[in-house]
């Protein structure tokens, strides 16, 4: 076993790992975000965004389960594996080209840059997991891919 697939089955198969690599990929963002602005609250929430990110979790866990809620079955994600399906709805590239839209104006300092700073360290990890850049585009799994939103 290469160690670029130790790593990958280490970060699919442990969410406490996966979670931890979230934020460790987001500080260098955040610390970029703060050299640029100046901002250290702004930063925070580039590290904040990187984990509010996966509350979209609950959209499928909700699907699955119904609407009572266990913390064990919901960090255990068996109901992505059972299910077949992730809907994922913030996992997705499109987000951060519309929020560099709405952050255009204002550049660096806009609130709409930190959300995408914390997005992108997300979503690269994610897509390491998956092995699949097209798998977190709405547009590409909605209107191309044959699997849609089935996995």
């Amino acid at each position: 076993m290469s160690y670029l697939d130790f790593v990958h089955n280490l970060i699919t198969k442990n969410l406490f790992f996966h979670e931890v690599m979230h934020g460790l990929l987001a500080i260098p963002f955040a610390l970029l975000y703060w050299k640029k602005t100046g901002k250290v609250a702004l930063a925070f929430v580039v590290v904040i965004v990187t984990y509010v990110l996966d509350l979209d979790h609950l959209i499928d866990y909700f699907l699955f389960y119904g609407f009572h809620f266990n913390l064990f079955e919901f960090v255990d994600m068996r109901y992505f594996e059972i299910s077949q399906r992730a809907i994922v709805p913030l996992h997705a590239w499109e987000w951060i080209f519309l929020l560099r839209l709405v952050s255009l104006k204002r550049g660096w300092k806009s609130f709409a840059t930190a959300l995408i700073l914390g997005m992108i360290p997300h979503l690269v990890l994610d897509t390491f997991v998956q092995s699949d850049l097209w798998f977190y585009s709405i547009i590409h799994r909605a209107f191309i891919d044959e699997h849609g939103f089935l996995r």
